[in-house]
């Protein structure tokens, strides 16, 4: 699957988490476009260039702190939280919302198009 080239409909800017590194928006945003993500299906991915381990790593970060839902044997999906980031809703490092509410909600994939990242690894 090719992903979306373009821009999300929201200017606002991703305000990432300290603890995040490059590969983590990625991730999300595969996830924004899937029902759900294991780390050999990222590797698999030529848009993310990390290792099996790596993604495993970073699956578990990113639910440890609510932008991903893990359902068992490796595989996880993307949150209310992971998709408000995505949007430049969501402060990852402060763990807040920026706009009204706190959904909590699980977001699954959808079409609607989404800003992927462009820089290298």
């Amino acid at each position: 699957m090719e992903p979306n080239t373009e821009p999300p409909e929201t200017t606002n800017m991703r305000k990432s988490g300290d603890w995040m590194v490059r590969a983590d928006d990625r991730i999300l945003e595969y996830l924004h476009t899937n029902d759900s993500v294991s780390p050999n299906e990222l590797v698999q991915f030529k848009h993310i260039h990390i290792s099996k381990a790596t993604a495993s790593r970073r699956l578990r970060k990113l639910a440890d702190h609510g932008l991903t839902k893990p359902l068992g044997n490796g595989v996880h999906q993307l949150t209310a939280s992971g998709w408000h980031y995505l949007a430049g809703e969501y402060d990852a490092n402060a763990g807040e919302y920026l706009g009204d509410g706190e959904p909590d909600e699980l977001v699954h994939h959808t079409n609607e198009p989404i800003l992927w990242s462009t820089d290298e690894e």
